[in-house]
Formats: structure tokens, C-alpha cells, sequence
């Protein structure tokens, strides 16, 4: 077993779910670097960029927050939320 393997498998910082809903790249990879850097729990990030495939995601995958761009391509406003 790696030194790698062996410091994954001894974290027991809680795993968070994210959806992050954000059409600019830009913002989506601040958010996804914020999350990483955060010393206190690991996420796990599922970003997209418009409504429609996040919410496709939503039928196969659970999530236990979501970050969200409140103005998208194909959504907007309450929509979104």
C-alpha cells in the first residue's frame, strides 16, 4: 500500500457532496480550489455549467449542498433555486 493510499484511507475529515452550478469557468475553478483548500472536511465537487445536465445529475447522484450561479444560460432567478 502507498504512502498515498494509507494517508486517504486514515482521513476522517467528513466527505461533503457539492453541486456547484456556475457558467464561468473562471468562478467554478475559485470555488472548486476554495473547497480543496479547506482543512476541515473534504468535498467532493460535481460542477456544471448550465441547469439542465445538473439537474439530470440529480436522478443518479445525491448531493448534500449546492452552490449556485442564481443567473445561467438556460435558467435564471427562482428557476434555478
Amino acid at each position: 500500500m502507498s504512502a498515498a493510499t494509507q494517508r486517504v484511507d486514515r482521513d476522517t475529515r467528513p466527505l461533503i457532496r457539492v453541486l456547484l452550478l456556475e457558467d464561468d469557468a473562471t468562478d467554478r475553478m475559485l470555488v472548486e480550489e476554495l473547497l480543496t483548500a479547506c482543512a476541515d472536511s473534504r468535498f467532493e465537487v460535481a460542477s456544471f455549467p448550465r441547469l439542465a445536465p445538473a439537474l439530470a445529475s440529480l436522478k443518479t447522484r445525491t448531493f448534500d449542498t449546492a452552490v449556485m450561479d442564481m443567473v445561467l444560460p438556460d435558467a435564471a432567478g427562482l428557476e434555478v433555486f
